[in-house]
């Protein structure tokens, strides 16, 4: 009880600062508005145009935005200030949401969807690189660690819940209607965030010109080139993000495939994961702190490339739910991997050189997709889960052998 009660402490006491707090509502609010907004617009998408092909051309267009405009809009963040683009970006999405969800009312057709998720793409493309760097103007270094796996359980319960109710709204709202109510909950996070008060840190403001940005993200790659140990972590960074956001991918047609699932088991498999990143938010942070960063990651991702492989020759129901159960503790390492990352970068980097493999990811996460939807005749799904495992030992290897490289930073 008394561990019990001082592991607690750090998370309440920076959930006494009104900006975390404020900050922590809005990031709960967005990704229930995505999870809203993804489980609605693939109803639609298939109810328009029967085929999987649709969903993938639908989430094609989602990432195209962060693949291309991401390092731009990194540079940018690291200019101007993160808060603002933040509500920018939450606020288009907030905005096309309400106004589509109004016109699907009255005309509805597969190009539509396809405009809007590539609008809500440029939403998140603005969104993302400023988010991540906007914490470190929010707390103190030394409460980063808690910060972020707080901040990571507020998007798991967010998106959870999103994904979760989104069934019963579209019954009881209707589709459309619930697109138009998720534009409501983006403009309400906006709200949110909008009262947030950066002060550790200020972001350099300077005239906007093409020649700036080019030079900010040569500035930014030059940089990345004399500290090795930044490409380590940002690589390790980005390949654990590629795993977060294809698992759910490929476990659809695994669940109906391999595992010859019903739709209610598939729900449990699935919300397995969001307990275990849950679980994992809770205790990493502790585990960090008591075995050291390095460690930790090393473990962790060992455990992930298992439970991946293990994952994919498994054939019972049961033992899904456990696997994706602790895969789901394992993905957790992500904030661990943020903060690491953090302390490595300095504050008028962190933006450029996250969104540069925020773009490197979404290109794989593209691939993926594609792989999943015309290679499906051609590789077993199981195959695409042996990736997922190989992302994870690779991940494993960097970290093995530039950890005496990491291990000079304090927060080894």
């Amino acid at each position: 009880m008394v561990f019990f009660m001082s592991y607690s402490s750090k998370r309440l006491q920076l959930l006494a600062q009104p900006s975390f707090r404020w900050y922590v509502t809005s990031c709960l609010l967005a990704t229930l508005g995505s999870g809203l907004s993804y489980v609605t617009l693939s109803w639609l998408i298939l109810e328009v145009d029967d085929s999987l092909a649709a969903v993938s051309v639908a989430m094609l267009c989602f990432w195209v935005p962060t693949v291309f405009l991401g390092p731009l809009l990194g540079v940018v963040a690291d200019r101007y200030s993160r808060k603002w683009l933040i509500v920018g970006g939450n606020a288009i999405r907030g905005l096309v949401l309400i106004l589509f969800g109004w016109y699907f009312h009255h005309s509805l057709s597969a190009h539509l969807i396809y405009l809007l998720m590539t609008l809500l793409g440029i939403g998140f493309a603005v969104y993302l690189p400023a988010t991540i760097a906007l914490i470190r103007e929010i707390v103190i270094s030394e409460d980063l660690l808690y910060a972020n796996s707080t901040i990571d359980i507020a998007y798991e319960i967010g998106n959870v819940a999103g994904m979760g109710l989104a069934g019963a709204f579209i019954a009881w709202l209707s589709a459309p209607t619930t697109i138009l109510m998720t534009g409501i909950i983006f403009i309400f996070s906006t709200l949110a965030v909008i009262r947030v008060q950066p002060h550790l840190q200020k972001t350099r403001k300077k005239k906007t010109s093409y020649r700036f940005i080019i030079d900010d993200f040569t500035a930014g790659l030059g940089y990345l080139r004399i500290n090795p140990k930044l490409i380590v972590i940002y690589s390790v960074q980005l390949l654990v993000l590629v795993s977060f956001m294809t698992a759910g991918v490929l476990l659809a047609p695994f669940v109906k495939s391999i595992l010859h699932a019903t739709v209610a088991q598939f729900g449990k498999i699935d919300a397995a994961l969001s307990v275990g990143v849950v679980i994992g938010g809770i205790f990493l942070p502790w585990v960090a702190e008591r075995w050291g960063f390095t460690p930790t990651l090393l473990v962790l991702c060992l455990a992930l490339g298992i439970l991946f492989s293990w994952f994919g020759l498994n054939h019972s129901i049961l033992g899904a739910e456990i696997l994706y159960l602790f895969i789901g503790v394992c993905l957790a390492v992500w904030p661990l991997m943020v903060t690491k990352a953090q302390h490595l970068t300095e504050f008028r980097f962190q933006a450029r050189l996250q969104s540069v493999f925020n773009s490197i990811s979404g290109l794989i996460i593209l691939l993926i997709y594609l792989l999943v939807d015309l290679g499906s005749h051609f590789i077993s799904i199981q195959w695409l889960y042996a990736f997922e495992a190989l992302l994870a030992f690779i991940s494993l290897f960097l970290l093995w052998r530039y950890r005496g490289l990491l291990k000079k930073d304090k927060t080894a």
